[in-house]
């Protein structure tokens, strides 16, 4: 059944801050519970000042970067609609679809046979805490009506949808905005999660999804606290630093969520961003992971996860170097475990 498994090697070094004297470094090797590979090293006490070199921002650099690109960009208000493509007339007769201020266009530079992009408020820049629920909420809804309409019309059985804010975070537009990709398969990352669950729900007649959340509310180590439906806790096996993860329970595809399920989804997601704010941070970027659109999977509980991206600074160093962006093998500094026990309070 599920097993939170690790084990630790350790490093010396003579260091030349402490007369070259043997210092000993931790590495922590945590496999994942679910698909049963190396999911992360933690770097136990590494003494980098990770939080203060990569993530926080300096507001200076920021505030210029919000003024200085607002002047052009096409997503704000009397140029959005004028300088953003539409859909042809047989797949969405209206060619866009607004929710309140959210604005769905077909992205100019498609990734994939459906690749969509939604402007989430009139608003050009948000500090992280100024972002509300009904930001997100009108976001999803805004893709869901579109994710309806297109499945009608088509073969396509998957969807990814996400966001990052800002350029560190990788996005070329300062505007917040949503996008979402959808495809006849699975993207990426997704299919290795889809078939690691359907396999454990083979191997011990059993959610993965639903059997995490009780052994982590158990365990209470990594249980940060749930916004209705939604229960979030801070992954064992996480991909990036501060990274969180928020599960949808009994609710297998993206297009089984309902307003309810958008909301409280949308307001732990501002929680987290509250925390990542008070902590001077800018930049996040969250993925939003969904079962096939096209049936029920007994296997599969639609889960966000959400991470902190580098802040904005004149000069910053990007945090994805060639072991976790080439190698594909995570390396966290922020231990899980200290993370949920910062995070609870916001909950």
């Amino acid at each position: 059944m599920l097993r939170f498994e690790s084990f630790t090697r350790e490093a010396k070094i003579l260091n030349p801050l402490k007369n070259f004297e043997v210092e000993p470094k931790i590495i922590e090797y945590r496999i994942n519970p679910l698909t049963g590979k190396i999911g992360c090293l933690v770097l136990k006490e590494s003494g980098r000042p990770i939080e203060k070199m990569i993530y926080t921002a300096d507001r200076d650099s920021l505030e210029k970067l919000a003024k200085e690109s607002e002047e052009k960009c096409f997503f704000c208000p009397g140029k959005v609609e004028k300088f953003t493509p539409k859909f042809l007339e047989d797949i969405l007769p209206e060619g866009r679809i607004s929710v309140r201020e959210a604005y769905l266009f077909p992205n100019i530079a498609p990734y994939c046979e459906f690749s969509v992009v939604v402007v989430l408020t009139k608003k050009h820049y948000l500090n992280l805490d100024e972002f509300t629920p009904n930001i997100f909420v009108d976001g999803f809804l805004a893709i869901k009506m579109f994710t309806e309409k297109v499945k009608n019309v088509s073969s396509i059985r998957f969807i990814t949808a996400g966001l990052q804010y800002l350029p560190s975070a990788g996005s070329s537009i300062v505007h917040p905005h949503m996008q979402a990709m959808l495809t006849e398969i699975p993207l990426g990352n997704l299919k290795d999660i889809l078939d690691a669950s359907e396999e454990y729900y083979k191997r011990f007649s059993s959610n993965f999804w639903e059997t995490i959340i009780a052994a982590e509310k158990e365990k209470g180590e990594r249980y940060i606290g749930k916004t209705g439906n939604v229960e979030w806790l801070a992954p064992f096996t996480s991909v990036s630093n501060y990274e969180v993860l928020g599960i949808i329970k009994k609710k297998s595809s993206f297009t089984e969520l309902s307003r309810e399920d958008f909301k409280d989804i949308a307001e732990g997601i501002c929680k987290i961003l509250r925390f990542y704010n008070d902590k001077n941070f800018s930049s996040f970027q969250f993925v939003l992971n969904s079962g096939p659109l096209d049936r029920e999977t007994p296997y599969f509980w639609v889960n966000l996860s959400i991470v902190a991206r580098p802040g904005i600074k004149s000069f910053y160093i990007n945090d994805s170097w060639f072991l976790p962006f080439l190698v594909k093998q995570p390396v966290i500094s922020i231990i899980p475990e200290d993370l949920a026990k910062a995070l609870k309070k916001y909950f």
